[in-house]
């Protein structure tokens, strides 16, 4: 939680502030104004300077400027409906209005706003603006509209924090948060209008009149919405990115392993990860392919490629997007895009498992990046964020097609060469041309056979010691094993306890590979690199294993393995 900080809450009539003000009298305990009802802004700081928490109904005179050393705070609701909680409650509750009238309570609603009488109006008549444009510069009883509204807007960038009621909790917690107190479980709610009508079940007549009088406020009400979401979605980031940094506080010794362990899986990618949103759709798959290379994860730079995700939907959403962002592994943004920008509108009904696939060619060069995934409403997820994840799926760009290149990516650049007609004796262009292999589709073994036998047997082994193993095989399948390319044909190997149940100690280990393709009926030697547990002590079974990658290892499908025991010390 961030320090208490000394408070100014300038609480505009019917956006919520009675209730903001009580919390603030608890947390402030004893320290905060009564709510003022209403006093010049610089004179209320003057007045009640000796309070943290200064709370009230506050206007402006025009060029008055804010007080820096006071965290300043307001809420804005959107004008339609403050305009109608403003009557009713009058008309209900009070039987007066900020203002000092007694006429809301003779007249209907549509006699009341109908008026041409500009004092009868002033609550619900582009009231927010007339009251912040002051601050902004401008004077509401000179000027044109358009200067009132840069001037509120001007005003509102003022505030350190303004909520909007249509968001109220997370604007109610989010004032909490920047004024240095814990947030709240449950909002309560003071002076709540205690019967009115809703601006959809007004006549036409009543709504058009509403949004004529309101012009001004709907726009700068809509400029507050769109600056609250930016600031929520600032403060989700920055509170997620300190409750992470929080659970990584480890040992030195621990955070070196873990980081070691993310260089080797995805190349360095340095940062934590993102991961927010309301989970109401769930990314539950992905994979990264290329046509040629085959292999999820690896690429070829010039090679077509499609990111294929997977999807399940627990709601109905009638215009749901999929963005995607490509980073190198510094984290370096170097490309983004939404089914939305591509022209596709997505609807899915709740239950809904669904695919969403990008497509395109690979022109990245050589090295490692990662794929941020988002799902949201609309182009952006600040306006409805279902969920977000950095870092989701990770590939290399291992190869080039085509001419070598530097860099980052791949321009695709052609050359030309020319010299005046009487110097074309004096130059030679030649053209290079030839053929790369660039990797073998090996068909997948169908009915794994062979016999393995371990020639030198280490009996003693010390925790995370290294070593060689070599062993013989005899290749009993139906198909050559190829060694290189897509399902090429390796070794590894797993640990086992020397006990009833050979607990299992390690899956798989790394992989150790032929010089040559094996064909059926071959027999062939091989050194296979063993690791030693790192965390077991005591009798142990070390297997090898035959496998094909992506295929089938030996041992699950054939029984096809061979085992020693050894101690490890």
């Amino acid at each position: 939680m961030r320090q208490a900080q000394s408070v100014l809450f300038s609480h505009i009539p019917k956006t919520g502030g009675t209730s903001l003000h009580k919390l603030f009298e608890q947390a402030a305990e004893g320290d905060c104004t009564e709510q003022i009802k209403s006093m010049q802004y610089s004179k209320a700081l003057a007045a009640y300077s000796r309070y943290s928490i200064i709370s009230g109904h506050f206007w402006f005179a025009p060029g008055e400027k804010m007080s820096r050393a006071r965290t300043n705070v307001t809420m804005l609701r959107n004008p339609l409906d403050r305009a109608l909680s403003h009557y009713f409650f009058s008309k209900n509750d009070v039987g007066t209005s900020v203002g000092g009238s007694l006429i809301e309570g003779r007249l209907d609603l549509m006699e009341y706003i109908s008026s041409v009488e500009p004092s009868m109006l002033t609550a619900v008549s582009n009231f927010q603006t007339k009251l912040l444009a002051p601050l902004g510069g401008s004077n509401p009883g000179e000027g044109v509209d358009c200067d009132l509204l840069v001037a509120a807007k001007k005003a509102l960038d003022e505030f350190d924090l303004v909520g909007v009621y249509e968001d109220f909790d997370d604007s109610v917690n989010l004032i909490l948060h920047e004024c240095g107190f814990s947030p709240v479980d449950a909002v309560p709610k003071e002076r709540v209008t205690s019967s009115r009508a809703k601006f959809s079940d007004l006549p036409y007549e009543a709504k058009r009149r509403l949004e004529e009088l309101n012009y001004l406020d709907l726009e700068l009400y809509s400029y507050a919405q769109k600056r609250f979401n930016e600031r929520r979605r600032r403060t989700i980031v920055s509170l997620i990115r300190s409750s992470v940094y929080d659970q990584h506080r480890r040992s030195n010794r621990e955070l070196e392993s873990e980081l070691t362990a993310i260089s080797t899986s995805v190349g360095s990618f340095d940062h934590i990860p993102l991961n927010f949103g309301n989970k109401e759709v769930e990314i539950i798959g992905g994979q990264v392919v290329g046509d040629i290379s085959l292999a999820s994860g690896d690429l070829l730079c010039g090679e077509n490629f499609r990111i294929e995700l997977q999807f399940h939907s627990k709601i109905d959403v009638s215009n749901l997007t999929v963005g995607i962002s490509l980073h190198d592994k510094d984290g370096g943004l170097i490309f983004g895009t939404n089914t939305l920008l591509l022209g596709r509108t997505i609807k899915v009904a709740s239950g809904c498992c669904f695919q969403v696939a990008f497509c395109g060619k690979n022109y990245l060069g050589v090295g490692c990046y990662s794929i941020g995934i988002s799902v949201h409403t609309g182009n952006s997820h600040l306006e409805r964020c279902f969920e977000w994840r950095d870092q989701y799926l990770q590939f290399q760009t291992i190869g080039i097609l085509g001419h070598h290149f530097e860099g980052r990516t791949n321009l695709a650049l052609t050359s030309e060469v020319a010299c005046p007609e009487e110097q074309a004796p004096l130059i030679e262009v030649v053209n290079q041309s030839g053929w790369r292999s660039l990797t073998i589709h090996n068909p997948p073994v169908a009915r794994a056979g062979g016999r393995l036998e371990i020639l030198g047997k280490p009996h003693r082994l010390k925790r995370n010691e290294i070593g060689l193993v070599e062993v013989e095989f005899r290749n009993e399948c139906d198909v050559r094993l190829g060694t290189f390319g897509l399902h090429c044909f390796c070794f590894s190997y797993r640990w086992y306890a020397a006990d009833d149940n050979r607990t299992p100690l390690m899956i798989e280990g790394t992989r150790s590979s032929f010089d040559r393709d094996i064909e059926p009926g071959d027999v062939a030697r091989l050194w296979v690199n063993v690791g030693a547990p790192p965390e077991y002590i005591g009798p142990a079974v070390l297997r090898i294993v035959p496998l094909q990658e992506g295929v089938a290892w030996f041992d699950d499908a054939a029984g096809i393995y061979a085992d020693m025991e050894v101690e490890v010390y």
